[in-house]
């Protein structure tokens, strides 16, 4: 039997994400679309990446893209 306070520990821990989990030199932002997108701060115009549906997922991409220099964001396939 669950409780309400291990069921809102484990949604915390494994679900939800907060400004605290974005890496240093990064942002992320949601657009009019009202989709999500990350970036680098310091290089925004080659870093970066939008399109997602939540702010989990646009933070957890970002982690994983961070330590990948050779990531490059869409603007490079126009």
């Amino acid at each position: 039997m669950h409780t309400q306070t291990s069921d809102a520990a484990s949604q915390s821990t494994s679900k939800f994400a907060t400004a605290k989990d974005i890496p240093p030199g990064y942002s992320v932002s949601s657009d009019f679309k009202g989709e999500y997108r990350w970036e680098s701060i310091l290089a925004p115009e080659c870093h970066h990446k939008s399109g997602f549906k939540t702010f989990e997922d646009a933070v957890a991409d970002c982690r994983a893209a961070q330590g990948d220099d050779s990531y490059v964001g869409e603007l490079a396939d126009e």
